[in-house]
Formats: C-alpha cells, sequence, structure tokens
C-alpha cells in the first residue's frame, strides 16, 4: 500500500469499509508504524466495525475486536497497540442520543475492556480537542463542566464514568494554567 497522505476522500471511505470488515487489513496498517504515512491512514480512519446507519451491533463489534487482538498476536504486535485502537474506534463511534461518546451499546464493553483501553479511551477524548482559541481557560472550564455532568450520567458503568472525571480533571488542570499563564501576561 503505497498512497499520499493527503489521499482523497474516496481512498479514505475504501479504506473505511475495508477496515471496517477485515482487522487483518487494518492491522497491516499499525504494523507499518512509526511509518507517517500509515499513522495519518490510521488516524484518519474513524471507522465502528459492527455500525450501520448509527447504531453498533455489539455481537459484530466484539467478533471484529477478537479478530484484530488474534491477528495482532499471530504477527507479533505489541497490544498496546490493541488497546489503542480499540479506545479509537470507541471514540469513532456514534454519539449516543445524550450527545455521549461511545454510542450507548459500546458503553458496556468499554467499561469492562480493562484500564489500559480506557487510559487510551481518555488520551483519544483529550486528543480530539484539537486546536482552540485563548479564553483564559473558559473553555477549558466549560469542557471540565460538560465532562464532569457526562460522567454523571454513566454512573451506571462504574469505570467509564470514573474515566469522564479524568477527562474533566485534566480539562480543569488546562484551564488553571492557561488562566495563571493569562494572569502573567
Amino acid at each position: 500500500l503505497k498512497l499520499d497522505p493527503q489521499f482523497s476522500d474516496n481512498t479514505r471511505y475504501f479504506l473505511m469499509r475495508a477496515f471496517k470488515y477485515s482487522p487483518a487489513t487494518f492491522v497491516d496498517v499499525i504494523g507499518r508504524f512509526p511509518d507517517p504515512t500509515y499513522f495519518h491512514i490510521y488516524r484518519s480512519a474513524n471507522f465502528c466495525p459492527g455500525e450501520e446507519n448509527g447504531i453498533v451491533s455489539i455481537p459484530e463489534f466484539t467478533s471484529w475486536v477478537e479478530r484484530f487482538r488474534k491477528e495482532l498476536d499471530e504477527r507479533g504486535l505489541d497490544s498496546y497497540w490493541g488497546n489503542k485502537a480499540i479506545a479509537d474506534i470507541c471514540t469513532w463511534s456514534p454519539l449516543g442520543p445524550d450527545g455521549i461518546k461511545p454510542a450507548p451499546e459500546l458503553r458496556e464493553f468499554l467499561d469492562k475492556a480493562g484500564e489500559e483501553v480506557l487510559d487510551e479511551f481518555a488520551i483519544s477524548i483529550l486528543n480530539q480537542h484539537g486546536f482552540h482559541t485563548v479564553t483564559d481557560g473558559q473553555e477549558y472550564y466549560d469542557l471540565e463542566e460538560r465532562f464532569r455532568k457526562q460522567a454523571k450520567q454513566l454512573e451506571e458503568y462504574p469505570h467509564l464514568a470514573k474515566t469522564y472525571r479524568r477527562i474533566a480533571e485534566n480539562y480543569r488542570n488546562y484551564a488553571e494554567e492557561e488562566r495563571r499563564s493569562a494572569e502573567d501576561e
């Protein structure tokens, strides 16, 4: 697979479809890290196995995850990439009707996935924030509040709710750092 990092939307669509139905194809890309082209392909994937029309089929999703982990193991790839990819895939899932990721169908799966996957999920959520404007911390305080509210809504999934509280705490720390920086100017 030889691709320009700025590949077309059609290419991205076909890669997403291939990844969604073939864990081996996704592992092919992961196995070529740290090549920046393949990392770009991975970050552009945004697919969720078992998802059709905004609904995730848990049997299809868990089957994909099992085949994916088996493929990683057979190729001798570090479980870190499995945990990271599964966490990223959960952040790529559709929003629930409550506006929270992952999709409701995946919340129990993620809650039981283990600390390593939940840590990567938190990192992926934080990384999705991207660029922001300097607001003396207000933007981060707003995000902190949003994630604390979401943690309360997710209480039936205690490990996932705890992860959302950790995300909120990260945003609080960012807000305080930005506020202090603004005061020092």
